[in-house]
């Protein structure tokens, strides 16, 4: 078992920090999206605030082989901390937005925003193992209006811990989650991990979420 007090987030890292502020007009080449160019479905921008973000608009879920919303980056480490701050406010539940650890569109992770049937705004977690979709945990919240800071960390690249920051607090999920349907041996495969930010809108009305930042440590 993991003790999640132990916050691998809080390790202090020596390895170089990617950090981006959308503050260019173009995407950084460093990222990548799957079989389609990310300008279709990103773009760095001024929200209504006056402020930069990279906007991205929803399309198909994870699972899906065609018309995926996910901007990714590759790590380079085992031990990672991945962070980035969301505001979405989802309509009904066939949408949501946030970051994920993903080796191919059968195999991820996912922590979001979403909307449980009822209406009630969540922070939610979800797998993705072989394609069979399972949700460990879900976290009922109240959304604050600047958005909702998102982390996804490993100590040693076979443990990962996730969380959020919101209203000055940092809250962890699931207790012991494992990076074993992340690699190459389970997968059949090889494309390497990937981090990164993700909606997706599968009442097709392109709801878009706004992400303030992105980094990787």
């Amino acid at each position: 078992d993991i003790d999640i007090n132990a916050a691998p987030c809080n390790i202090k890292r020596t390895h170089k920090v990617f950090k981006d502020d959308f503050a260019k007009d173009s995407i950084d080449p460093v990222y990548s999206s799957p079989r389609t160019d990310y300008a279709g479905f990103a773009k760095p921008m001024f929200n209504e605030k006056d402020r930069r973000v990279l906007r991205i608009t929803g399309r198909e879920s994870l699972n899906s082989f065609f018309d995926v919303s996910l901007l990714s980056y590759r790590l380079r480490e085992h031990g990672f901390l991945a962070k980035t701050k969301v505001s979405f406010r989802p309509e009904c539940e066939h949408q949501t937005a946030g970051l994920c650890i993903i080796y191919d569109a059968l195999d991820f992770y996912l922590i979001s925003i979403a909307l449980s049937p009822d209406g009630k705004e969540l922070i939610r977690l979800t797998k993705s193992d072989k394609g069979v979709i399972s949700m460990p945990e879900s976290r009922s919240i109240r959304l604050p209006e600047d958005g909702v800071e998102l982390f996804i960390s490993s100590e040693d690249g076979i443990r990962l811990c996730f969380g959020y920051d919101i209203e000055g607090r940092t809250e962890y999920m699931a207790e012991s989650v494992l990076t074993s349907i992340l690699n190459d041996e389970y997968c059949r495969g090889f494309t390497g991990t990937q981090v990164g930010m993700y909606v997706h809108d599968l009442t097709g009305s392109g709801a878009c979420a706004d992400f303030s930042y992105f980094m990787v440590e």
